[in-house]
């Protein structure tokens, strides 16, 4: 039988009011927290672009193959279809075409990052 254990840490970057009990700090901190083993490990990312260089180059650095980091790239949608071109990244439109994606499949789109 195979073992697969999905673990999730939850952080804020400040905790003005004094009442988060789980990780403060930069996400990459947590990383020193998880063992990650780059053939196994897959990565989820959901978050604001900035914190998405930072994590892509401590992934990168830890070995985890571009092939297995995800990204939610979410932009504002007006018609969801694919006509507006508001959600437009690159050759890309998130409301067709994501908004989850690859991140070898994006990271050559300098606006997507």
């Amino acid at each position: 039988m195979n073992r697969t254990d999905i673990r999730y840490l939850l952080s804020v970057d400040v905790d003005d009011e004094g009442i988060w009990r789980q990780y403060v700090g930069v996400v990459t901190g947590l990383f020193e927290k998880v063992p990650l083993r780059a053939q196994t490990t897959f990565c989820a990312l959901c978050g604001p672009p900035i914190m998405y260089r930072f994590v892509f180059q401590e992934l990168l650095r830890r070995g985890i193959p571009q092939e297995r980091i995800f990204m939610s790239l979410e932009r504002m949608m007006k018609c969801g279809v694919g006509k507006c071109g508001h959600c437009a990244i690159g050759e890309y439109y998130c409301c067709t075409d994501g908004p989850v994606f690859r991140y070898s499949d994006i990271a050559h789109v300098r606006e997507a990052i």
